[in-house]
């Protein structure tokens, strides 16, 4: 699907959003830690969904709102496989990252 696209709706207006996607939600290779990881020591109530190995750095618009295309190309190959993302969004009023972190989200293609 040439089309498929990620919509975050209810962001902090006219701010930045870092997206992260990866392919594993058990454990993240790149922490060396089992999935989810606790980030309440730097960002209150929050945890780490997503091994997040591929970064998109976006951009709320004045509504609070942005779309990141992600086509998907019609490859028998990519059946089954499976994807999760996770968005953090500034927050003042959440520890001193002053991170927030969005739930996550899982996408498995069936072809």
């Amino acid at each position: 699907n040439g089309a498929f696209a990620i919509d975050l709706r209810a962001l902090p207006p006219s701010q930045p959003v870092a997206l992260f996607f990866g392919t594993s939600r058990q454990f993240s290779p790149l922490f060396g830690l089992p999935l989810p990881i606790d980030l309440s020591v730097i960002a209150n109530a929050c945890s780490l969904l997503v091994d997040p190995v591929v970064p998109f750095p976006l951009f709320a618009s004045a509504n609070g709102d942005v779309t990141q295309a992600l086509p998907i190309p019609n490859t028998p190959s990519l059946a089954g496989v499976e994807w999760s993302g996770q968005a953090f969004v500034p927050d003042p009023s959440v520890g001193p990252l002053q991170l927030a972190a969005t739930l996550g989200i899982v996408c498995r293609l069936d072809v």
